[in-house]
């Protein structure tokens, strides 16, 4: 649910917006159904807007190649899950491959997130616990930005960055840092 103030001659008409996902089998793409509505200040309630958004439900159709339906996946029999002395539940034999169409520059695909133990959940302390100087201050103090860079910093910048710090095998220095810093920032709120 999205909720924004919208300005209509000098007065405020707040509205938001309920999305709805579907899939058409027919065309085999996502459907995007948007619900909008805008508060009423006579019934003192929200209610189904007409007036924005191009009427009643518009309904969007996002055909991508990046929205395609998966049959289900198919099951290996007890003899097939047995291999080599393994259980392949255990560990699936999953193929990372880049996503078609996105490029870095022309010509250049993005590249894939590094595959080191532990990476996802750095990733998401990374971004989760530290405020953004002290990301930026594990970025430049581990020299993935030089201090005196001038580059407008966003979390895209940010997550190719330590991306790159964890394929320099740079893991366990930022691990150390975000505990250093966490641990830093609880001694000074005591």
């Amino acid at each position: 649910m999205n909720s924004t103030g919208f300005r209509s001659n000098d007065i405020y008409t707040f509205t938001y917006n309920i999305l709805e996902f579907d899939w058409d089998d027919g065309t085999d793409n996502l459907v995007v159904t948007i619900h909008p509505r805008v508060w009423n200040p006579v019934k003192t309630c929200f209610e189904a807007d007409d007036k924005r958004l191009g009427g009643k439900e518009p309904r969007f159709t996002l055909g991508s190649s990046n929205f395609k339906k998966v049959g289900p996946v198919p099951t290996a029999s007890a003899e097939e899950a047995h291999v080599g002395g393994r259980d392949a539940e255990a560990e699936p034999n999953v193929e990372l491959v880049p996503a078609e169409g996105v490029e870095t520059s022309p010509g250049e695909l993005a590249p894939m997130p590094p595959d080191a133990e532990g990476y996802e959940l750095a990733l998401l302390r990374f971004f989760r616990d530290l405020y953004e100087s002290e990301r930026l201050k594990i970025l430049v103090e581990l020299d993935a930005l030089p201090v005196e860079s001038n580059e407008r910093m966003n979390q895209g910048l940010e997550r190719r960055l330590f991306d790159w710090l964890v394929r320099e095998g740079r893991l366990p220095d930022v691990n150390s840092m975000i505990d250093r810093l966490i641990s830093e920032r609880e001694e000074r709120d005591v």
